[in-house]
């Protein structure tokens, strides 16, 4: 089924970008990495991914890309504790509620394998008749640093 590829695929995006450099740096604030106009005109801390989604005061996106199919990647730095960024994202996102005329999949959270919290949120067209899917996931870095990465398929 397609919609389980398009998630796959998101989700792989949105964990990549997490995980952090290839190079086994770890992920700083800086100039955004994509050079699509969209992601440069992103002001303050709103994503444009996901545009309903204003990420905590003092967030800085660290990378923003389009990936195969048409599917934007952005990660954050935000500059509060896993904690109290959860219950922030679970104010601000639609928890529990159609998004984007996709329906709420649900939260998924834990410790990954190497001992660090992560939490994440999906939106997905369950009837199938297309394959778009939003997913909003919180991770711990090694460093201490808390990262929200935002993956969002196009609309078909």
């Amino acid at each position: 089924m397609k919609v389980v590829a398009v998630r796959s695929a998101i989700a792989v995006g949105v964990v990549a970008a997490l995980v952090g450099c290839s190079d086994g740096s770890t992920v700083k604030p800086g100039p955004q990495s994509s050079a699509s106009p969209a992601s440069a005109a992103v002001q303050g801390t709103r994503s444009s991914a996901m545009p309903a989604l204003s990420l905590p005061q003092g967030s800085s996106m660290v990378k923003a890309d389009t990936i195969e199919g048409g599917m934007r990647l952005e990660l954050w730095i935000v500059p509060m504790g896993f904690d109290a960024t959860a219950e922030y994202l679970r104010e601000a996102l639609p928890i529990n509620r159609e998004f984007d005329r996709l329906d709420y999949q649900g939260e998924d959270s834990g410790i990954t394998k190497d001992g660090y919290e992560y939490a994440k949120w999906d939106w997905d067209n369950s009837s199938g008749d297309n394959d778009r899917l939003i997913t909003v996931m919180l991770d711990e870095k090694p460093d201490g640093q808390i990262a929200v990465g935002i993956g969002v398929s196009p609309k078909t």
